[in-house]
């Protein structure tokens, strides 16, 4: 999977998601469509009162429930990229959300891993890695607190596909967890007790995960805030590539 074809697949998963067309991530315009259901989404909630607005380098493509669309059409559409991620029109976006008890989530930037990409790490000394499939997630739920990792629920519809546990002796202090988000794109969440932080560990707790679902034929991906740069450089450091950023709106308590 080289870096061309995994944003092929990113291009036809955003569009699905979004209700666009593969192509207007590539217009250099901003795009106002109406939220519904596609074939090919990745398995998140479609919320009664959406908004979401994402960008892939290019133009931008803005997402919303039908009652939203007018005021997303007056108020974001003649807009430029920067001008739209800017913290004074993130603000009208929140601002506009809130009576409806949400929130903004982002800007979040999603990263992107292929198989050209890919640069394996170490493992520090003194740490051993185990893999577990989705066969074994019950069993690796018994390992508790890494929220960040693992959604530690079998009925979820983007289940946990993949964990590698990071051992120090007989205790699990690190997780890394690959969610099927998609039928092509699995995300990577990981975890890693404060203790331990800082060493390498969860640079190898990813490379491991990534090259599991590498070999499983689907597409890596890993999502950071925009504040958190050591995540962001951890996955960098592995071959992460900066693909996409989004903001959407969730609701306050979920």
């Amino acid at each position: 999977m080289d870096r061309h074809s995994a944003l092929e697949i990113v291009r036809t998963t955003l569009a699905a998601d979004h209700a666009c067309q593969p192509e207007d991530w590539l217009r250099d315009e901003v795009i106002v469509v109406e939220a519904r259901e596609v074939a090919g989404r990745r398995r998140f909630p479609l919320r009664a009162k959406h908004f979401g607005m994402t960008t892939m380098g290019q133009g931008v493509v803005i997402s919303c429930s039908t009652d939203r669309l007018a005021w997303a059409e007056e108020n974001l559409s003649l807009r430029s990229r920067d001008e739209l991620f800017s913290s004074t029109f993130l603000a009208m976006i929140a601002n506009f959300v809130a009576p409806d008890q949400q929130r903004l989530a982002g800007p979040h930037l999603w990263n992107l891993c292929s198989s050209e990409s890919f640069r394996p790490a170490a493992v520090p000394a003194g740490f051993r890695l185990e893999l577990f499939g989705k066969e074994q997630m019950a069993e690796v739920y018994r390992f508790e607190g890494f929220t960040h990792a693992l959604s530690y629920r079998l009925d979820k519809a983007s289940s946990d596909m993949i964990a590698v546990a990071a051992w120090r002796e007989s205790q699990v202090i690190g997780m890394a967890g690959v969610g099927g988000d998609s039928d092509q794109l699995w995300q990577i969440g990981i975890d890693v007790a404060p203790k331990y932080q800082g060493i390498g560990l969860g640079k190898a707790l990813v490379s491991r995960a990534t090259e599991a679902t590498l070999e499983q034929g689907k597409t890596p991906y890993y999502a950071t805030n925009i504040s958190n740069v050591r995540s962001g450089n951890t996955a960098r450091t592995v071959g992460y590539q900066w693909a996409w950023s989004d903001v959407y709106a969730r609701e306050l308590v979920e």
